[in-house]
């Protein structure tokens, strides 16, 4: 409890014995009484490579994504069966490291939380482009065919825009602002939304609720 508190993972209005636990009772612990817990345990301690397991188990049965680093041959498993597993580079074995999804290379986890950072940048950035170039080509097309739906005096289609004009709106109205949405930096409150999960596309609901309505 007093490394929990520390390493600011317990804070001082709670309690730290039913927040830490010792690895032999948590593996004690059936599955039924670990999902009864009312939260899993912060701090373990002297963990086994089975506690590790367990404990990523008893996360995925309470649908949480899972990142867990490692830099020995016991913590392979665990590796193995988190969502993500992150390897050290400098200190870590190569069993680690080819079991591990991701190696860091310069064993700081500060680095961890930048690359989630950015990549929810850049599939933030994805989706906003996407909605952007969709949206407007979608538009043109429907301008385009009912033009050809309607007819003038001489029974001729109508065609609202030339082609010229068609590829001037695709390059100066819709590509280049497009590029913007792209390079957009990070919102500040990125890092406090919740994991979108690793089954979930672009092509969400949100995504195609906001296509729809623009």
């Amino acid at each position: 409890g007093h490394y929990g508190r520390g390493l600011g993972l317990i804070r001082a209005e709670e309690q730290p014995a039913e927040l830490s636990m010792v690895a032999v009772e948590f593996d004690s612990m059936t599955h039924n009484q670990v999902d009864e817990l009312v939260e899993l345990p912060r701090v373990v301690a002297r963990c086994l490579p089975e506690t590790k397991v367990n404990m990523i188990d008893a996360l995925h049965r309470r649908k949480r994504i899972v990142a867990m680093t490692g830099d020995g041959v016991n913590d392979a498993p665990a590796l193995k069966t988190a969502d993500v597993g992150i390897a050290m580079g400098k200190n870590g074995s190569e069993v680690t490291k080819q079991a591990a999804d991701i190696v860091l290379k310069n064993d700081d986890f500060a680095s961890i939380v930048v690359a989630v950072e950015e990549g929810r940048r850049i599939f933030t950035n994805i989706k906003k482009f996407i909605v952007h170039l969709l949206t407007s080509n979608i538009a043109t097309v429907v301008l385009l065919v009912v033009g050809l739906c309607v007819r003038d005096a001489t029974n001729h289609a109508v065609f609202p825009m030339s082609p010229l004009q068609t590829l001037t709106v695709n390059t100066l109205i819709i590509a280049i602002p497009a590029i913007g949405l792209a390079a957009e930096p990070v919102s500040a409150d990125i890092m406090e939304q919740p994991p979108s999960g690793g089954r979930r596309g672009v092509f969400a609901l949100d995504v195609l609720l906001d296509i729809g309505v623009y």
